[in-house]
């Protein structure tokens, strides 16, 4: 299956989370800070769940649209791709990899800020003996001038933020030439056989707060 790549515009990179069933596909632009958000959020566990979902909605959109407007290109971009923890580069048949941004952007929920561009991995980390998982955010943030190492030599990206709990799993949307539908993989595909194909969607699955079994 190939990937699409005429007619894509940088506003294709669409961030959708799955509540209850329901679809919310959308690059929002943001009204106010997400972590202005974040401090409002009350002890209700219901409350906390959808302050949780708008806050990591707004956080993906703004990132990864401000980064697809910087590029200068898509494919085999290095700054905006499908990496290991440990920064090695996606190859075809690879399960372990995850969405790979560099954030120039301040991160104020990282323990501590180096004062270069912040490494990030959109990681779910499914639960031991669980059904759901977390959604992580795994981050390495660099010194003023450090060059991202892309040969693991500094080991798997260590720390990490939980943006949100119950989480199902992240899947990949990708069109294909003469079909207009999207359809969803667990790992990205390789159009031209070497470089990992950035998706058209970013569906994030949540467990339905109301119910007794995950959403399918």
């Amino acid at each position: 299956m190939k990937f699409r790549k005429s007619g894509f515009t940088l506003i294709e990179m669409l961030v959708g989370i799955v509540v209850a069933g329901v679809a919310l596909v959308g690059m929002l632009v943001a009204t106010m800070s997400y972590m202005k958000i974040w401090r409002k959020v009350s002890g209700s566990g219901q409350n906390e769940s959808f302050n949780r979902q708008t806050v990591t909605r707004r956080f993906l959109s703004n990132e990864l649209s401000s980064l697809l407007m910087g590029l200068d290109k898509l494919e085999g971009n290095s700054s905006l791709t499908f990496r290991k923890l440990n920064g090695l580069q996606a190859i075809y048949g690879d399960n372990d990899v995850h969405l790979y941004w560099e954030s120039s952007n301040p991160l104020p929920f990282i323990k501590q800020d180096n004062g270069g561009i912040t490494q990030c991995w959109l990681v779910f980390e499914k639960g031991i003996g669980k059904a759901v998982g977390e959604l992580r955010l795994y981050y390495r943030s660099l010194k003023s001038g450090e060059a991202p190492d892309f040969f693991g030599g500094k080991g798997n990206a260590g720390q990490y933020f939980t943006l949100l709990e119950d989480c199902e799993g992240v899947d990949l949307g990708y069109t294909s030439i003469g079909l207009p539908n999207v359809r969803f993989y667990s790992a990205p595909l390789f159009s031209n056989g070497k470089d990992p194909d950035l998706p058209e969607v970013i569906q994030i699955s949540l467990r339905d707060a109301g119910a007794n079994k995950p959403v399918t």
